[in-house]
């Protein structure tokens, strides 16, 4: 299976493909969540993909490095200390995806493949 792309467009902002899939482009924009409940500091935002159907994803925004990974359900590993708390905004208010979250107090480390999140 080929790699999923990411595009950032801006901050918290970017483009999610994968190129040998049709309509599997998706438009990822975190700020009307930021903003609605004033993120600041280390935080990870945790969302289901909501396409392509078979190649649907996990996928995280994590604040300091204003960087958005995709990655399957057996690449995460998360630490049991981690504090959780679901965001959801308006969807008939805001025309972006995704508009429902898990915020997460957590460090996140890359390796290899797999995403490890730790409470901060």
């Amino acid at each position: 299976m080929t790699e999923q792309k990411v595009i950032q467009k801006a901050s918290a902002e970017f483009d999610v493909y994968w190129e040998s899939v049709r309509n599997s482009f998706l438009h990822l924009n975190f700020n009307p969540i930021i903003t609605q409940y004033k993120l600041k500091g280390v935080y990870c935002l945790l969302h289901w993909q909501a396409r392509p159907k078979y190649y649907r994803r996990w996928g995280i925004y994590y604040s300091p490095h204003d960087y958005y990974y995709s990655f399957y359900w057996n690449e995460l590993s998360v630490s049991e200390k981690i504090v959780c708390k679901a965001l959801q905004i308006d969807e008939a208010k805001f025309k972006t995806m995704p508009t429902a979250v898990v915020l997460l107090h957590a460090t996140l480390n890359k390796i290899n493949k797999g995403i490890i999140l730790n409470a901060v």
